[in-house]
């Protein structure tokens, strides 16, 4: 049972152990499975489906230019 939302896990093997994602047999109070495998989750993004159209990705700028100035030395030593 999930801690704030009304959610459900009915795979219990997946709950033992450190924290784990759980992307299968996650079921609403309706009986709805409402879990995403990662692939599903950046399909719908990638998408722009309902919920997922106007998620703010910024956050990330800074990883994303520090991995863009590694490739770039890597790139002007090799050439």
């Amino acid at each position: 049972m999930h801690l704030e939302d009304n959610l459900i896990c009915k795979n219990f093997n997946k709950l033992k152990g450190e924290l784990k994602i759980l992307d299968d047999l996650v079921f609403d109070r309706d009986g709805n499975n409402v879990a995403l495998s990662k692939n599903s989750f950046a399909e719908n993004i990638l998408n722009g489906s309902d919920g997922f159209a106007n998620i703010d990705f910024s956050g990330f700028k800074p990883l994303f230019e520090r991995i863009q100035l590694i490739i770039n030395d890597f790139d002007s030593e090799n050439n």
